[in-house]
């Protein structure tokens, strides 16, 4: 379980199925659930288990909200590491809140940039699972670079 604080949501809760402890080559380098709220494009939370099918991501906090998500998905920090990692072209996004929703989404391949990735009323946190990915030409694992909620009013 990791915390990061999410702007106009507060302190939030991440934990995930997985994660890649290190790179191939046994560097210290981890791609942690976090790396998903720090704004930036080069770090990501990766997955490797089954090319990233089946993983999961769970970011939850305190009180409900009505939100829409964007994503960045896959290795974003250089067009090469981006297609060379698998990227995820389908999530099953889970509202978590006292009628939790469920709602299969596609993402775009080959956008290294926010895509929107639905919605959830009074909700206070989501779940995302890879349902699908394209392959990377190198390595199997999948990766999303960043969340970002946009609170509705």
């Amino acid at each position: 379980m990791q915390k990061a604080n999410i702007p106009g949501i507060g302190q939030a809760t991440l934990d995930a199925s997985s994660w890649v402890q290190q790179d191939k080559e046994g560097a210290e380098l981890y791609y942690s659930p976090k790396n998903v709220l720090d704004k930036k494009f080069g770090t990501s939370w990766q997955v490797s288990n089954n090319g990233g099918i089946g993983e999961t991501i769970t970011i939850r906090w305190s009180a409900s909200h009505s939100f829409s998500i964007s994503l960045v998905n896959g290795f974003a920090k250089t067009e090469d590491l981006y297609n060379q990692n698998n990227r995820i072209t389908g999530i099953r996004l889970t509202c978590l809140s006292m009628n939790s929703s469920t709602e299969n989404l596609v993402l775009a391949d080959n956008k290294m940039d926010y895509q929107s990735a639905g919605s959830c009323t009074n909700a206070n946190g989501i779940s995302l699972e890879v349902t699908d990915v394209a392959k990377g030409s190198k390595w199997q694992d999948a990766a999303i670079s960043e969340i970002k909620f946009d609170l509705m009013h």
